[in-house]
């Protein structure tokens, strides 16, 4: 999370009060991307509440979405938790939903669908559904692993599948760069349905620039190739 000080103690309780019901052992790891306001602060005062529960690793600058998804693989596995959930700060994915990934921790990939039974997406903007739902069509074209939603970053990794992985992108194109190396491994994959609202309080990190759009259709194209 970068400069999250609006909805930081909101996800934290949110997820909180979710863990006890996964009836598995769970924790939340938080990587405070550099940021400037009150969230590191906040996120201290919220340590002293679950001191066991909440780990924290923080970036002395803002390193970007992909930089924090590396470094939460990286706790993760230094913990030795089998599986890891990757969801954003911003609750645009309910956490009521980790609920729906534990019962199939037998797959190495379970991705958080919007395009099957059951999925749906609301109040987001037009040009940002146009944007995913043309990717996931291709990404379904090249990737071929029976997953419909691949630009959601709200999944579930068996955590040892990204051990010493290292990522190469640092924006929201490490998704499927992931997708990618986890489909060379041969990961076993499934889906669960889930409902995407818009941001409210918090504005939108996602950028649709040049260089974005390209890295995506690269690994689209390298899937498509292998």
């Amino acid at each position: 999370m970068h400069n999250e000080e609006a909805g930081v103690s909101r996800c934290a309780e949110t997820v909180m009060g979710i863990l006890p019901k996964l009836k598995v052992p769970a924790s939340l790891i938080v990587v405070d991307d550099g940021s400037t306001d009150s969230t590191p602060k906040i996120l201290a005062q919220l340590k002293t509440k679950w001191p066991n529960k909440l780990l924290i690793v923080t970036h002395e600058v803002n390193q970007g979405y992909g930089a924090g998804l590396a470094t939460g693989v990286k706790k993760a596995d230094e913990a030795s938790f089998s599986h890891t959930v990757f969801m954003d700060s911003d609750l645009t994915n309910n956490p009521k939903d980790l609920v729906k990934f534990v019962t199939k921790m037998d797959y190495d990939l379970v991705k958080a669908s919007r395009y099957i039974t059951g999925g749906r997406v609301k109040g987001v903007p037009w040009k940002r559904r146009v944007f995913s739902q043309t990717g996931n069509l291709l990404s379904r074209i090249c990737f071929r692993m029976g997953i419909h939603d691949y630009t959601n970053g709200f999944r579930m990794v068996r955590t040892k599948m990204l051990s010493g992985y290292t990522y190469r992108e640092k924006g929201f194109a490490i998704i499927l760069e992931e997708m990618y190396y986890l489909k060379k491994k041969r990961a076993h994959c499934a889906e669960i349905p889930v409902r995407l609202t818009s941001r409210t309080k918090t504005a939108s990190h996602f950028r649709y620039t040049p260089a974005q759009i390209w890295a995506y259709l690269r690994y689209a194209l390298l899937a498509l190739a292998a």
